[in-house]
């Protein structure tokens, strides 16, 4: 049986959210039916994390050359010769020039997925760019209704798709005894630990978790916070960790693949984003029943369980701070994997459904 053959083009797979998501459908999709393959944007190949698991996985990953006209030729060039059935694009609006290439090489089914929310595209090259990417995808697919919303328009929106972001949750589900492993390997057995899940960016607002813990310091002295991620602000925020003498009581472990054993030493989880599609992160904590405190800017699905919490930013970090720690003894960890199951966000499902859609999508163009 001739497989489907799926490209998935990403900004990059070098762990973060997204493309730790799509190794995970990865690894649960049926390689009997799928070949999938990867497109990434960056293609600096030292920088991509993932870049081992998914060739262990079976699939191709083809990188870019930097210079933008050659790029263009190359992409179509490699669809027109590889003969695609899918190509799935996850790089909000710049999505518009890969699948409008993709349509130009005859690739069925062209899907656009948003994975971003709460951000003003209203510029004119923002609003052509919509116009162009709405013409030439033939799926428009969500983490969130949000997301769908913020890149497609009032217009368009409706007509998607929302797959939630899944995890293999069973990764997550609490152990003490693992809780106090990693704790003791950390360092951190007597502290009160605030972890943080992301990458040093703008979005992610590194500044602000940075300044709500130093005010957690004044209050709760034995606090550490404990950084796993990289990104073009990192370098920033190190030194601004070191401007406001916190050096001793902050660690910045980078990337890791032990995420699930990390949110199990956390007291607490905090991730104040300027915005986010979905934050899938947020849902890794709570399977870990990790108390966490995001911002008012992530979308109300992720908001699933009862030790979550969303506050402005507009409040301060003081006030975050002193909510954190007024919160957080509310709290007990256990397992919480039918808030997970509950609420659609595990991965079998998930899974099944973005196969079900890939194949019958197909059958249904091939139909006509």
């Amino acid at each position: 049986m001739k497989r489907i053959k799926v490209l998935h083009i990403v900004t990059g797979i070098n762990g973060g959210g997204v493309g730790k998501l799509l190794l995970d459908y990865t690894k649960g999709i049926d390689n009997n039916l799928f070949q999938i393959d990867f497109m990434p944007i960056e293609n600096n190949i030292d920088k991509q994390f993932l870049h081992d698991d998914l060739i262990k996985l079976g699939c191709e990953i083809v990188y870019m050359p930097k210079n933008y006209l050659f790029r263009f030729l190359f992409i179509f060039k490699f669809l027109w010769n590889n003969k695609y059935d899918i190509v799935h694009s996850h790089i909000e609006l710049p999505s518009c020039i890969y699948l409008f290439i993709s349509k130009l090489c005859g690739v069925k089914i062209r899907i656009a997925h948003a994975h971003m929310a709460f951000l003003l595209y209203d510029n004119f090259v923002h609003k052509i760019m919509r116009i162009v990417l709405n013409l030439v995808c033939t799926d428009r697919w969500g983490c969130s209704q949000d997301a769908l919303l913020c890149l497609f328009g009032n217009k368009f929106a409706h007509y998607g798709f929302v797959l939630k972001n899944a995890i293999n949750y069973e990764e997550f589900i609490f152990q003490s005894n693992v809780r106090e492993k990693m704790r003791r390997k950390l360092n951190v057995s007597s502290n009160f630990v605030v972890g943080s899940v992301a990458r040093f960016t703008y979005q992610k607002f590194p500044e602000f978790l940075i300044y709500t813990f130093a005010d957690i310091v004044k209050l709760q002295p034995d606090a550490i916070l404990i950084l796993v991620g990289s990104g073009e602000l990192e370098q920033k925020i190190k030194e601004l960790v070191s401007e406001l003498g916190l050096d001793k009581y902050v660690l910045f472990l980078g990337l890791r693949k032990d995420i699930s054993n990390l949110m199990q030493a956390f007291d607490v989880f905090v991730m104040p984003s300027r915005y986010e599609g979905l934050g899938i992160v947020l849902v890794e904590a709570q399977a870990s029943s990790l108390p966490s405190f995001t911002s008012n800017k992530v979308p109300k699905e992720v908001l699933f369980s009862d030790f979550i919490y969303s506050l402005p930013l507009e409040i301060g970090c003081s006030k975050w701070a002193e909510f954190i720690l007024e919160k957080y003894p509310c709290h007990s960890r256990y397992n919480a994997s039918d808030w997970i199951i509950k609420n659609g966000y595990d991965l079998p499902s998930i899974v099944n459904s973005m196969s079900y859609r890939y194949s019958s999508n197909l059958k249904i163009i091939y139909k006509h």
